[in-house]
């Protein structure tokens, strides 16, 4: 199947890159991210979404490609379809080059996995007011071991011994360790160890290194307690504060893992603390500039048990991580109208908007 370039801007060739005359001409663009090559319900993404100037996408299926090319050369309003990789360091900076400052509008679709672009491409390619909506990439893979790494350190403060020192060894090294019957630490230490598992020590020794830029407060937990565990959580990063704290206990199902997960179940350790992290979740944010009512609405949707109301105030505490000041950019955590939603365009979302002053 060939490509058919009358409405299509494409970075992945060594073509000089060519702007139809029209897209030139017009003052303020729009732009869809990740869209233009995909047919969903027998529908065209220039179909679905209709409003846009252009529909950025990888270089993809080029059937599918084509046959949303096809539905914008039947329609009078001009579009294009731009394909690029946003991970090639070429393409995208010829793509901020020739687009600077051109779009008023930037949003993303939703089906699949998609990147994220980072908020300096958002400031460069935003017109003075432009605003973008929907700036989270969608990844649907799971690291429950990363995930439980995370919980450890948020309860690192209140944890008992023989779940607190686990923050400091990487999965195969517990097992071998449970197998053993030693000690994580016996087991890294004995002299045959490297010899007979060096895979297993070389990724301990890399695990440590990420532990000190992920986990800046490791060694200062133990300086913390029930009463200050408030303080601790203040100096940690939002993506142990916004942990799953469902998902790092899939592992724990294993037989050999029964002990650590009945410590878990049994309410001392986590679950008597879901209010108090709850509440200082919600103080947290309270302290930020936000939209209150926008905020409370939200939650008051979100707070029917408390593991939801967790996660969503987490949700929050994700958007606000955003530093959004560093690219001179305006951050806001509201409801706007969501219209990629064909069912139902004036669908609310809640989420982060930002716009370029």
């Amino acid at each position: 199947m060939y490509l058919m370039y009358s409405n299509i801007i494409d970075f992945s060739n060594n073509n000089k890159i060519i702007i139809p005359e029209w897209m030139s001409k017009k003052e303020s663009l729009s732009l869809m991210l990740w869209a233009g090559d995909g047919i969903h319900d027998k529908i065209t993404d220039v179909q679905r979404l209709p409003n846009y100037d252009m529909y950025l996408c990888n270089n993809g299926d080029i059937a599918t490609i084509n046959k949303n090319n096809d539905y914008i050369n039947q329609q009078p309003q001009p579009r294009c379809i731009c394909i690029i990789d946003v991970f090639d360091s070429k393409q995208i900076e010829l793509f901020l080059q020739l687009f600077k400052e051109r779009f008023y509008i930037i949003n993303s679709d939703y089906y699949g996995a998609t990147p994220r672009l980072s908020l300096k491409y958002y400031s460069t390619l935003l017109k003075s007011n432009g605003t973008a909506y929907n700036i989270e990439g969608i990844s649907n893979a799971s690291y429950p071991t990363i995930d439980l790494s995370n919980i450890l350190e948020l309860f690192a403060p209140i944890l008992p011994k023989e779940l607190n020192y686990l923050r400091h060894w990487t999965l195969d090294l517990i097992k071998l360790a449970f197998y053993n019957d030693l000690p994580p630490q016996t087991i890294y230490n004995d002299s045959e160890f490297e010899k007979n598992y060096s895979v297993i020590k070389s990724d301990q020794k890399i695990f440590k290194e990420k532990q000190k830029k992920l986990y800046p407060e490791l060694d200062r937990s133990i300086s913390f307690s029930n009463d200050s565990i408030e303080s601790y959580w203040d100096l940690l990063t939002s993506s142990i504060l916004c942990v799953n704290l469902d998902k790092g206990f899939r592992w724990l199902s294993h037989p050999n893992y029964e002990w650590m997960y009945n410590k878990f179940k049994d309410g001392s350790y986590i679950i008597n603390y879901k209010e108090r992290f709850a509440n200082y979740l919600y103080n947290r944010i309270l302290l930020s500039n936000i939209n209150q009512d926008d905020f409370n609405k939200y939650l008051e949707s979100k707070s029917n048990t408390l593991d939801n109301k967790i996660k969503a105030l987490q949700f929050v505490i994700g958007k606000l991580s955003y530093n959004t000041n560093k690219y001179s950019l305006i951050r806001n955590i509201i409801y706007y109208n969501d219209e990629r939603k064909l069912s139902d365009p004036e669908m609310k979302t809640y989420g982060l908007v930002i716009i370029k002053p």
